[in-house]
């Protein structure tokens, strides 16, 4: 059997189940998912408005999927496979990806904004174009991935362009010089390749499958906020994020200055947006492709598109992997340059009630 291709089918991993009880590992180093975990995840992003941090957590960084306590919409759990094998690729255990649909999305039921928005004309051509560019960027990352992931386990060697493997390694955690990184499958206990490719699918998947609803001008709309989640907020008893069965999941708030960025901008805050609810993440600073600056400025990067310097401060070069720290130069190449933006990618209205101090 080819395992370098084969993925589980949308019964396995469905897209529009209520939550997945994930193996996720107890121990500090990030290292992947070892026991069901049904705990409420922290926060849930610039999307919700917490881009800060209270002082109680003040520069808490995520050090991998662990920390996550993650809590996502899927489908049904999966058995914890089998020990890892010396040779070829374990089924990536990765939902189907959708296709990039026939129609434009959002359809027009999608889309509840006045016409013209904030002064701009056809804001549901906007956001359609948006969303096609998002999807656009999420398909070549993706599509990247998953050949590089053949070729490796096909013993194939240099499969990475520089920018590709310095995010994996450097900002995402991901030991790309360990070949059972490219051969694990996405629920064993290693941050695989496999992972971060179903992280993207799922993203990928909630906004091609016109799953996203999209609102003008919320109550927390202000000059500093480009997008957010209205549906997830911070539970004062327990701190952590609200990610209750019937949740508003779907909806995106999206802001004046979201109609005034360009259009790169605008794909970036949708991808980093609906991460924000497939995976039910508030912003905290750290180096997996759990935190949603991360994702995002790792699409974007490979994609050729200048990223936020906001977002890769938040998103910062971690020696993680064996061998020495990280590619001091490509950490330094990327910082010179990123690019200084407007306040539409750096954070969500101070007002949010999910609001969270980040720095001191």
């Amino acid at each position: 059997m080819d395992y370098t291709t084969q993925e589980l089918g949308p019964e396995s991993l469905s897209e529009n189940a209520a939550m997945e009880s994930e193996w996720e590992s107890g121990n500090q180093e990030g290292s992947g998912y070892d026991r069901p975990y049904r705990q409420a995840k922290r926060g849930c992003g610039c999307g919700c408005g917490s881009c800060q941090q209270d002082g109680r957590r003040r520069n808490r960084a995520w050090t991998g999927y662990a920390d996550e306590l993650e809590y996502e919409w899927e489908g049904a759990p999966q058995p914890r496979p089998p020990a890892l094998r010396p040779l070829g690729c374990r089924p990536p255990n990765i939902p189907t990806q959708a296709a990039a649909p026939a129609t434009a999305v959002p359809t027009a039921g999608k889309v509840q904004c006045p016409d013209p928005a904030f002064g701009v004309a056809n804001p549901l051509g906007v956001i359609r174009a948006a969303v096609k560019r998002a999807l656009e960027m999420l398909n070549n990352t993706i599509g990247e991935l998953r050949d590089a992931r053949v070729r490796v386990c096909r013993g194939e060697r240099d499969v990475l362009r520089a920018v590709t493997a310095h995010f994996l390694r450097d900002r995402l955690s991901v030991c790309i010089n360990d070949k059972r990184v490219w051969t694990a499958g996405s629920y064993d206990k290693i941050n695989s390749v496999a992972e971060v490719i179903r992280r993207l699918v799922r993203v990928n998947n909630e906004i091609a499958t016109n799953q996203i609803r999209y609102l003008c001008n919320g109550p927390f709309c202000d000059n500093q906020t480009g997008a957010y989640v209205p549906g997830l907020t911070i539970d004062p008893a327990t701190g952590r994020v609200n990610c209750p069965k019937g949740a508003p999941r779907e909806d995106v708030v999206l802001c004046q200055s979201f109609f005034q960025s360009s259009l790169d901008d605008q794909a970036q805050m949708i991808i980093h947006e609906v991460s924000h609810l497939t995976h039910c993440t508030e912003d905290l600073r750290g180096s997996t492709i759990g935190v949603a600056y991360c994702l995002a400025s790792f699409v974007a990067a490979t994609n050729g598109v200048r990223v936020s310097c906001f977002w890769l401060q938040n998103c910062p070069c971690r020696a993680f992997c064996p061998g020495g720290g990280p590619d001091s130069a490509a950490c330094q190449r990327a910082t010179d340059e990123c690019r200084t933006t407007p306040t539409t990618l750096l954070t969500a209205s101070p007002n949010h009630p999910s609001r969270r101090q980040l720095w001191a």
